[in-house]
C-alpha cells in the first residue's frame, strides 16, 4: 500500500503541471502575435507624436501643414508610404490620421496609445485644440 500513495501523488502532480503549462500557453501570445501587438503599440505612439507635431506646426503657422511637411516629421522610423500612415486634412484645423492595425486596442492610454479596432482606422483630430 505504501507504494501506491507516492504513485498517486506523482500522478496528481503531473496532471497539475500539465494543466498549468496548458493554461499558460492558452493565455500567453505567441512570439509572432506579441511582435504584431508591439508594432501596433509603436504605430499608435507614432501617430500621437505626429498629432503633437502637427498641432505645433498649426499653432506656429495658423494653417495645417502640407502632406510633404507631414511626411518629413521625425515621428516615423519609416516613410509614411511604407508604414501605411496617411494624413488627410478635412478642414481649416481638422484632419485625419489613419493607419492599419493588426489587433484591436480596447484600452485608452492617451496620449501614447488610443483605443482602435483591428484593420484600417482613422482618428479625427483638431490641431487647434491644445493637449
Amino acid at each position: 500500500m505504501s507504494g501506491v500513495v507516492p504513485k498517486v501523488m506523482l500522478g496528481v502532480a503531473t496532471v497539475l503541471v500539465v494543466a498549468v503549462v496548458v493554461g499558460a500557453l492558452a493565455v500567453l501570445d505567441s512570439p509572432a502575435v506579441a511582435r504584431e501587438k508591439r508594432r501596433d503599440t509603436v504605430l499608435s505612439g507614432d501617430l500621437g507624436c505626429m498629432r503633437r507635431q502637427i498641432g505645433t506646426l498649426y499653432r506656429k503657422n495658423k494653417v495645417l501643414p502640407s502632406n510633404a511637411e507631414v511626411a518629413r516629421l521625425s515621428c516615423l522610423d519609416q516613410p509614411m508610404s511604407v508604414s501605411g500612415v496617411s494624413y488627410v486634412p478635412t478642414g481649416d484645423a481638422t484632419y485625419r490620421l489613419c493607419a492599419t492595425f493588426r489587433y484591436p486596442a480596447r484600452e485608452q492610454t492617451y496620449p501614447v496609445a488610443r483605443a482602435h479596432p483591428a484593420g484600417y482606422h482613422c482618428f479625427n483630430e483638431n490641431a487647434a485644440e491644445r493637449e
